[in-house]
């Protein structure tokens, strides 16, 4: 975690809004705790902060993921319309 970061993260805590533990991600996206765990291994969710405790992600960190899959989904399924669209 770069600085940029850890100083959006001590913001965050400051703010007074909770950090979210892996449980909370879990029932965010109706996941089991494994199944963070996975996707955290393989870079498809956000580095958690590592603080006493165990792995916190702020609220932020979780929008602009959310933002970002988004994005990723709508662009998947525009080429994908696109390239059937374009062979009927």
């Amino acid at each position: 975690m770069g600085r940029r970061e850890l100083l959006a993260v001590l913001a965050e805590c400051l703010s007074g809004r909770p950090l979210l533990t892996r449980a909370d991600m879990a029932r965010h996206f109706g996941i089991t705790l494994r199944t963070v765990d996975r996707r955290i291994a393989a870079g498809q969710f956000p580095a958690p902060v590592r603080i006493v405790g165990g792995p916190r992600w702020t609220a932020d960190q979780i929008s602009i993921h959310e933002a970002k899959a988004n994005r990723a989904k709508k662009t998947h399924f525009n080429k994908a319309s696109g390239s059937a669209a374009a062979a009927a």
